[in-house]
């Protein structure tokens, strides 16, 4: 059975995640054995508990967590909270 991953990512670089994503289901890579889990759906607050929830929500039943550092990463709201 393969490991439950959390994707922690900032927007501009969803598109990556998204392509390693698929790649952890397409059986050609099997070497990538993880499902992934991940928080896609974004809102425009700022609001703590609002962001805390929704990442608890996400986060809950993952073995790991997989922090996709592109170059803004540090800049986003998100990821701390998810890390």
């Amino acid at each position: 059975m393969p490991n439950v991953v959390f994707f922690s990512f900032k927007e501009q670089d969803r598109e990556v995640v998204l392509t390693i994503k698929g790649r952890a289901v397409n059986l050609r890579y099997s070497a990538l054995n993880f499902r992934v889990q991940d928080l896609l759906k974004r809102w425009q607050t700022e609001n703590e508990s609002v962001i805390k929830q929704a990442i608890s929500k996400s986060i809950s039943g993952t073995s790991r967590t997989i922090v996709f550092v592109g170059a803004d990463t540090w800049s986003s709201y998100w990821v701390p909270h998810e890390v």
